[in-house]
This record gives structure tokens, sequence and C-alpha cells, in this order.
């Protein structure tokens, strides 16, 4: 019983933090400086009436200075920090926005439920939704299709920031429209 008490207390004090927008985040280092983390609300997002689908400005692979890219994600999600790094390593200056709950960022930038992932990225107009390995995304932002995004639907184990030692299970990386129309952008984990 008493080892479910701070689980219970922090989940209540996240969610309050949730609420009110600012997180207090303590070190073991150094107690004595509690540092400030912001963590928006989702009631501040807002979104297009219309989610539109058009070709963006291709950025070449080859491309060397970083791409900005913002991520939305819970604050407790070790999957996604790790998806963060290995995002970085493909020239991506990562912008985080923590959200308690990301439903209202997955339904205003028209990633349906079946689509959805952990976290969130925004690049190029585009939305990266989920677990997409780096070299994919270049590739996708150098062809930049008249398409919504780049999803990978779920958690499974090995694609980047899933790694399981030296498990990958079979995934599909997937573009998807704002009406829903999805197609296989590259497989994954098969022979």
């Amino acid at each position: 019983m008493n080892k479910r008490i701070p689980l219970l207390v922090g989940g209540v004090l996240l969610l309050a933090a949730g609420a009110v927008g600012t997180l207090r985040v303590l070190s073991a280092e150094s107690p004595s400086q509690v540092p400030t983390v912001t963590v928006p609300a989702p009631q501040g997002m807002a979104y297009a009436d219309q989610v539109t689908d058009p070709a963006r400005e291709p950025i070449p692979v080859d491309h060397a200075e970083l791409i900005p890219m913002t991520v939305y994600l819970t604050p407790t999600c070790g999957c996604c920090s790790n998806w963060i790094e290995h995002i970085e390593q493909f020239g991506f200056e990562v912008t985080l926005e923590y959200r308690v709950d990301l439903t209202m960022v997955k339904e205003g930038f028209a990633v349906r439920p079946e689509l959805s992932s952990c976290h969130t990225a925004v690049v190029n107009g585009y939305i990266v939704e989920g677990h997409v390995p780096g070299d994919v995304v270049r590739q996708f932002l150098a062809e930049a299709p008249p398409v919504r995004g780049l999803t990978v639907p779920g958690m499974p184990v090995g694609s980047p920031g899933m790694e399981v030692g030296g498990r990958v299970d079979p995934f599909d990386v997937l573009t998807f429209t704002s009406t829903g129309r999805t197609e296989v952008y590259s497989r994954h984990g098969r022979s």
C-alpha cells in the first residue's frame, strides 16, 4: 500500500501542474535550487478550422542547417525523450511542448486515433506522429508530398526510441491526409 502512495501523489501533482501550466522539477543534485519548467495547459491551443494538405517547399536531404521541429509530448514519457535524441542526430532542432493530455493536439492536427502514438511533432508544416525514423523524415521532407504527414501508429518495439535489445518488430511508416487516407511510405523490421 505504501509503495502506491508516491505514484498517486505524483500523478495528482502532475495533473495539477498541467491545469495551472507550471511544473516544479526537484533535482536530487541540488535540492535548494528548484528549477521551473513551463508545462502549457491544453486549453491554450488554437487550431485552424480547416486542415489542408498542401505540398510544402522541399528541404533537401543534404540541407546543412538545423531544421526546426516542435514536439508535443507528456512530461513523463521516456520513449519520447529517446526519440527526440534520435531525431536530433538527423539535423533537427527540437522545441518541446509539454501537455498532460495530447488529445487536443492530435485532434487539432488531424491525427486520427488509429494513427496516433505517444508524441506528435510538427516540422515544415507537416505532422510527424510517433516513432518515425529520422532518415525517413529527412527523405519525406525532401519529397514534400501534398499530405498531412507521417505516422508510425502505436509504439512498435525496435522503432527509434522503442529499442529493446536487438529486437525489431515489423512496422510501417504511413503517410496520412487530413481526411484519413493512408499509404505505406516505408517498411521496417522485415527480413
